[in-house]
């Protein structure tokens, strides 16, 4: 396992798929046992546990040898513990959290974050990028449009997957 990756619902998926894509091994950790059995059930390599169980974290072999740590898990203290745990047992392996707030992008970069991913930063730049390249060019956002909604079709047919599975 290359990558091991914390959480599945928002970004945990297009990161998977692109992992898939690009031929990395993966690992999802994700603390709803529903979406590990769906997860399982397509064939996506999943396990259920929790990145602030420290107990959970020494049990999780990859976290030793991996490359890359991607927490897709907003809460700081949790990625807090995560960062610390990962500095001690693998101080090389790359590890990118997410944080919804400056102050806490600051303090997960001061415990040895790699990246931090700031979804009101990045949707800020991805705005000033469409603006910039449709300008005020209605075709251009209805390509936009298109592609966002392949997309969110994508995550709602996950959602239906768990929901029919649970039946």
């Amino acid at each position: 396992v290359e990558v091991v990756v914390f959480g599945y619902h928002r970004l945990g998926g297009g990161v998977a798929a692109t992992l898939r894509e690009l031929g990395i091994s993966f690992l999802i950790v994700e603390h709803n046992p529903d979406i590990v059995q769906s997860l399982k059930a397509q064939g996506i390599p999943a396990a259920f546990g929790s990145a602030s169980d420290l107990n959970y974290l020494e049990s999780l072999l990859p976290l030793k040898t991996c490359k890359t740590v991607i927490s897709t898990i907003p809460e700081v203290h949790v990625n807090l513990i995560l960062l610390e745990y990962v500095s001690h047992v693998n101080p090389s392996a790359v590890v990118l959290c997410v944080a919804n707030y400056l102050h806490y992008a600051d303090r997960l970069y001061t415990a040895g974050a790699t990246y931090v991913i700031m979804p009101p930063y990045l949707g800020r730049r991805y705005l000033m990028g469409i603006l910039k390249t449709n300008k005020l060019d209605p075709e251009g956002y209805a390509k936009e449009r298109a592609l966002h909604q392949v997309e969110l079709g994508e995550t709602q047919s996950l959602k239906n997957h768990i929901t029919l599975f649970n039946l």
